[in-house]
């Protein structure tokens, strides 16, 4: 059977849906399930041909590692291979931020797949919070990979219908848990060496971080630009250019800053409708207050309703602040803006 020719099936979580789901993605094959971030395309993290499907299905190139999801603290540390001191450190972090969106980079065990990895000797491992996705790993009893469930470098997926438009007719089931609580990736932080480097800021923020974990952190400012000078990413979502709609997007940070303001088929998004007057049909509300949270979760729905409208041929999008979510919010922006000229 082609790949193009499977029929895909929207699930909602009942009882049964839940275990067959979970004896599929034990049988060795994939379906997408949502997170409390966004959704993933999951598989056996161990079954490497079930991993390999992944790859496949997103075009997702082998260099870019995957995160692998656990129920709990414990099975956690059965993947790692680390001293008792740093053991300590992790566990605290895990008593404060998991289950939840936060993904820890460690030192891994020799029997962790190399196609999880990409040959790094680390590997991404989180917690989630989301009861769908737990049931899931309780009942396949197997840890899950699970990159977001969408064509690789495309807005990521923060509803069932979303995987369904990106990944429709690839895959056999989509478990439809709702909209994403979060709607941006975890936080990835390493920790495998003496400082905590924060490799994609999330909803995890560096202060809250930095609240529990009495060290400098440092904030990684990986860059894939340079080819001639390439370096493999350690974990997802560092690459240059990411999470990016087809239609070009441009950003600014100030609404005084506004560009273009009577040119045509261009969408204007803006963090909060509150003080903005005169705001014509092209122009598009994150929030009523400028709350980040909510312009979180809207961000990826709404810039891929803009891009499945092909109404406009640019998208200007303004930037939050660097601080608390703000950084998160502006990492993803920057990088989905990275290939369009003034980006």
């Amino acid at each position: 059977m082609s790949p193009t020719s499977i029929k895909t099936s929207i699930l909602p979580p009942t009882v049964e849906n839940l275990d067959l789901i979970a004896t599929w993605l034990r049988e060795g094959n994939v379906a997408a399930i949502p997170t409390e971030t966004v959704y993933g395309l999951a598989a056996n993290a161990l079954d490497i041909a079930a991993v390999r499907q992944i790859f496949a299905i997103k075009n997702r190139p082998f260099y870019d590692p995957l995160i692998v999801h656990v129920p709990d603290a414990e099975t956690l540390f059965q993947w790692t291979e680390i001293d008792e001191e740093l053991r300590k450190t992790v566990h605290s972090l895990l008593e404060a931020f998991s289950p939840g969106p936060l993904t820890y980079v460690l030192p891994k065990k020799s029997w962790v797949p190399d196609i999880v990895t990409s040959g790094h000797a680390t590997v991404a491992l989180r917690i989630p919070r989301h009861p769908v996705f737990q049931e899931i790993l309780c009942r396949s009893g197997c840890a899950i990979a699970a990159p977001s469930a969408n064509p690789f470098g495309y807005i990521s997926p923060t509803s069932a219908s979303h995987v369904f438009q990106s990944l429709g007719g690839k895959l056999r089931y989509i478990l439809d848990g709702g909209d994403c609580e979060i709607g941006l990736e975890s936080t990835i932080i390493d920790i495998s060496h003496e400082h905590i480097r924060i490799l994609r800021p999330g909803k995890i923020t560096g202060e809250a971080i930095q609240a529990v974990w009495p060290k400098k952190i440092f904030l990684e400012n990986y860059s894939s630009k340079n080819q001639d000078n390439f370096r493999p990413p350690l974990t997802p979502g560092m690459l240059q250019r990411h999470y990016s709609p087809r239609t070009p997007l441009y950003l600014f940070s100030q609404k005084s800053e506004l560009p273009l303001a009577m040119e045509r088929n261009v969408a204007r998004v803006l963090l909060s409708q509150e003080g903005h007057q005169g705001f014509r049909e092209n122009d598009f509300f994150l929030s009523r207050d400028g709350n980040l949270a909510l312009v979180a979760k809207r961000l990826f729905a709404l810039l891929r309703e803009l891009d499945d409208s092909h109404a406009y041929k640019k998208i200007y999008c303004q930037c939050p602040p660097l601080d608390g979510l703000g950084a998160a919010i502006a990492d993803r922006l920057r990088r989905a803006a990275a290939s369009s000229d003034g980006g």
